[in-house]
C-alpha cells in the first residue's frame, strides 16, 4: 500500500514507511526491496538470520548486482525468501563529484 504525496499539479505515489532496522516478520523482504526502490535508497542493506549475516550494497535503490554470479545477487536470492531474521538500513550517500572537503 502507497501514500499520495500531491507536489504542485503531479500526484507521486510514495512506499509506506519502514523501520530502518527491524524484524523480518514486520516488514517481509518485498517490502523493504520495494521502500528502497520507490525512495531511491544508497546504502547497505544488512539481514542476520539464525544461520548468517549478509550485506547487500544499494544505489540509487537498487542492489549493486554485476551478474547472476555474482556473491551479492546470491545474498538477495537468501534475503528474499527469508521469513525470519532482522535487517538494517544503514544509509551511505555517494561522493558528491567536484567537492572539496
Amino acid at each position: 500500500m502507497t501514500g499520495e504525496v500531491s507536489v504542485s499539479s503531479e500526484t507521486v505515489n510514495t512506499p509506506d514507511s519502514i523501520a530502518a532496522a527491524g524484524e523480518i516478520h514486520d516488514s517481509t523482504p518485498g517490502a523493504v526491496l520495494r521502500w528502497c526502490e520507490a525512495s531511491r535508497f544508497t546504502g547497505t542493506l544488512r539481514f542476520t538470520t539464525s544461520d548468517e549475516t549478509a550485506e547487500i550494497p544499494m544505489l540509487g535503490g537498487a542492489p549493486e548486482v554485476h551478474d547472476a554470479e555474482d556473491p551479492v545477487a546470491r545474498a538477495v536470492e537468501r534475503f528474499t525468501s527469508l521469513r525470519a531474521g532482522t535487517y538494517a538500513l544503514s544509509q551511505c550517500l555517494p561522493p558528491i563529484e567536484g567537492a572539496t572537503a
